[in-house]
């Protein structure tokens, strides 16, 4: 008995030995929906099957307030949803038996795969989605699933097997076990005549798998009501051939458009064009004019993007229309374009304090917020391709305010953001000029600002309710409510640790050059007249891979605790194998969990190590005192005295005192600006040991066991189980 779930297209298949078994198969697969999903059975229907009419089964559905519909007689069109899924699966089936040369016998294991395998795939009707993530609000793991019908060797206990007796036991794979942590194998080695006898009875359709030879193997993780796992006979990947969840992401990924024609034939995308069109409009972004003699008027295109949330799914089809501001030239089509957004250490940090505070974050989005900014220039630009006027197609648009792709629209954004900010009563901060605060006697509201997006967070909930009521009235907003995600990243295999112990880089080692192209998208820069070597790009990929294995991992912000900042120093000295520089650790935490972090190469040659250890911690020191600064300012409180810890004394006696002038006094005076700290009281420095130097990590390539020890003192922690 096969049943379909209308909205999801999910199916659930009971095997019916008698066909009045029907109606408790029904009452149990209720039971399982009202308990698993909270949902009711609202309406059922079904062809006139006796075993769907009786008078137990209408009386019950009464009782239950199930709606039914009955199709009529001979056309199962009516009830083409199921019809249409049974048919699929009798397809996988037969082909599935007939592929792997199995029995007939084994029939309902076949189905069960089937269906195993189709609730994981997409349809037509669903497109980018697939009837297990509209069901369960989240993406199925395919690396456990295995080809019906395949060898895999089961370990054997190790009580019941001798010195020489063989470690597995070959089976065949009879798919996944229902409501178990593991497979469904099929013993043939309990005895050949049992295999002989499978054969004899290819031709027998209509019995089910016998349950006596069949074992059940341990899978690590849940199964269907949990999450998939991989199993522990998992064999290595096959350099041919892409893992099944990267199969299920280029089935289920939706190229977006690289021009116009293409958007213009999907309704998706032509709507996503004219809502941008009705948003500059209303906005009054610009106006159809003559071009006037002697300028020139600046092209535009049309750029599409697919926004999707944390777990992939597509939450926008958004287009927008860029100007092409590369052939503005500074001085005559705009002059000023820098637009402050706030680094990553400020947007930890406010995350850390209201994580302290038990404040709530909230995630605001500005749609077309360049539109909003008004522009002292004069700029003119041609109509968009497709929404030409009819009659007027030799003019163009003077703007009135920004345009996305202007190289003066982030700043016409940010001074348009700026003023509205402070007429609310907001204050600019001015270590952090994309940080904004409002104080009043009992509370205290921030927000934090990268382009469109703000994070807004505070002690009270009625004035952040308030703001978003005032932001909502001045510009078109999205809520997206409480910050849960951030960043994401691309797959690639895993590694226990970021760098190979002991690996000494060099510009010339005789490795062979790589893809220079490639090798700067992999690091995120441009360094020209560099010619990288296949040991620079391993060490690149070895990251990402670490990346990959450890994504678990993260930094868990914790409420109550201290509110002080706290830095960590340290410095290998005299490392690069070319030049002889050393390498600046640097980690400085709130509340006990780290806020920022920095592995540099120094500027200059050290002469000893306790010189190297000094410029390690005169760095950690302009750090500090710049989050010392913002911290205050954000909360209103008095600056506290910092401490630094550093793990060389004879660098600690240098920075309180001017010793050691032999070995001291060729060092640069900037170097010297931790003394100045230091004699005002600002920062404190403190000696700690090698092994409690959190900041270790970050200098050297260490072991994989040193590592790991080091790596849990920097407070990381598996957020998945957090």
């Amino acid at each position: 008995m096969l049943i379909v779930d209308d909205h999801s297209r999910f199916m659930w298949a009971y095997m019916l030995k008698e066909k009045r078994e029907a109606f408790g198969k029904f009452k149990t697969f209720k039971a399982m929906v009202e308990t698993q999903f909270q949902k009711r059975v609202k309406s059922l229907r079904t062809d006139r099957g006796g075993e769907f009419t009786s008078g137990e089964f209408n009386q019950y559905c009464e009782e239950e307030e199930i709606s039914r519909q009955l199709t009529i007689p001979y056309t199962p069109q009516q009830n083409g949803i199921v019809e249409r899924r049974n048919r699929t699966i009798l397809n996988c089936t037969r082909s599935i038996l007939k592929g792997m040369k199995m029995p007939q016998c084994f029939w309902a294991e076949a189905v069960r795969h089937s269906l195993y395998v189709l609730n994981r795939l997409p349809t037509k009707i669903l497109k980018d989605h697939t009837p297990y993530e509209l069901l369960k609000g989240r993406r199925p793991n395919l690396e456990h699933l295995r080809v019906f019908g395949c060898v895999g060797h089961v370990k054997r206990p190790l009580n019941q097997v001798k010195k020489l007796d063989d470690r597995s036991t070959p089976m065949v794979h009879l798919g996944i076990e229902p409501r178990t942590k593991g497979y469904r194998m099929l013993d043939v080695s309990k005895g050949i005549q049992y295999q002989q006898e499978l054969e004899d009875q290819g031709d027998n359709q209509g019995r089910s798998s016998p349950n006596e030879p069949n074992d059940t193997i341990n899978v690590e993780k849940d199964l269907e009501d949990g999450e998939e796992a991989c199993s522990e006979l998992s064999s290595p990947e096959s350099r041919g051939f892409k893992s099944l969840n990267e199969v299920y992401d280029l089935l289920l990924t939706e190229e977006e458009p690289v021009n116009f024609r293409e958007a213009a034939k999907m309704k998706e995308w032509a709507q996503a064009m004219e809502d941008e069109m009705a948003s500059i409009e209303r906005n009054k972004t610009w106006r159809l004019v003559d071009l006037p003699k002697g300028c020139r008027p600046i092209g535009l295109k049309w750029v599409y993007k697919i926004k999707k949330d944390a777990r992939g799914q597509i939450t926008r089809y958004k287009a927008r229309l860029v100007a092409k501001g590369y052939i503005q030239q500074q001085g005559v089509d705009y002059d000023e374009v820098f637009a402050p957004v706030a680094r990553l250490e400020t947007v930890r940090l406010v995350l850390a304090l209201a994580a302290k505070k038990d404040w709530f974050v909230h995630h605001l989005d500005v749609k077309t917020a360049f539109l909003h900014g008004e522009l002292n220039d004069e700029v003119f630009v041609k109509q968009p391709e497709g929404f030409e006027r009819k009659g007027q197609e030799n003019k163009v648009y003077r703007l009135t305010k920004a345009l996305y792709g202007l190289k003066q629209a982030p700043r016409a954004w940010n001074t348009k953001l700026d003023g509205v900010l402070k007429g609310y009563g907001f204050d600019r901060c001015k270590l952090e000029q994309a940080v904004y605060t409002k104080r009043t006697s009992q509370h205290i509201t921030i927000i934090v600002i990268y382009v469109d997006d703000l994070l807004v967070t505070g002690s009270s909930r009625e004035h952040i309710a308030q703001l978003k009521r005032q932001m909502e009235q001045q510009f078109e907003m999205s809520d997206l409510g409480l910050l849960s995600y951030y960043l994401g990243l691309e797959d690639c295999n895993s590694a226990k640790f970021p760098i190979e112990p002991g690996l000494k880089l060099v510009k010339e080692d005789g490795s062979g050059d790589v893809n220079a192209t490639e090798f700067r998208r992999i690091i995120g820069c441009l360094r020209y007249m560099q010619a990288p070597k296949v040991s620079h790009q391993q060490a690149i990929k070895h990251i990402l891979r670490y990346v990959k294995g450890t994504s678990n991992l993260g930094i868990h912000y914790r409420k109550g605790g201290k509110e002080e900042l706290l830095g960590y120093s340290d410095s290998s000295y005299s490392v690069d194998q070319d030049d002889g520089k050393g390498t600046t650790g640097v980690i400085v935490y709130f509340n006990e969990r780290p806020i920022t972090w920095s592995s540099q190469k120094q500027q200059t040659v050290a002469l000893y190590s306790c010189e190297a250890e000094f410029m390690a911690a005169t760095a950690a020191a302009c750090q500090a005192i710049w989050l010392r600064g913002l911290l205050a300012e954000i909360t209103g409180e008095k600056e506290q005295q910092i401490l630094i810890k550093v793990d060389n004394k004879s660098a600690i006696a240098l920075m309180k005192n001017p010793v050691f002038h032999g070995r001291s006094k060729h060092i640069n005076t900037s170097i010297h600006y931790i003394r100045e700290c230091i004699e005002r009281e600002q920062i404190k420095v403190e000696h700690i040991s090698g092994e409690e130097q959190r900041a270790y990590i970050l200098t050297k390539a260490l072991s994989k066991i040193k590592f790991s020890k080091m790596r849990d003192k920097l407070g990381m922690e598996d957020i998945e189980e957090t």
